[in-house]
């Protein structure tokens, strides 16, 4: 995930880091998700079919993985 939330026309200014969480569709409930940047495991949680993840505040980019348990 790529925070370019600074992005200008032609350069780069401060980025607002993201503090809301990911909703992904179609899980099974037993998904996971890990931030390898930061380096620990996410809540993550099933609303229906859909995975909810909260992750960290994010700075400029992160690498969320997801996996079965």
């Amino acid at each position: 995930m790529l925070n370019e939330s600074g992005a200008r026309r032609r350069s780069f200014g401060s980025h607002v880091p993201v503090r809301d969480g990911l909703l992904l569709r179609d899980a099974t409930g037993g998904e996971r998700a890990t931030a390898l940047v930061a380096g620990h495991e996410l809540p993550a949680r099933c609303d229906g079919d859909a995975l909810v993840v909260g992750p960290p505040v994010l700075g400029l980019f992160e690498v969320v993985h997801i996996c079965c348990r």
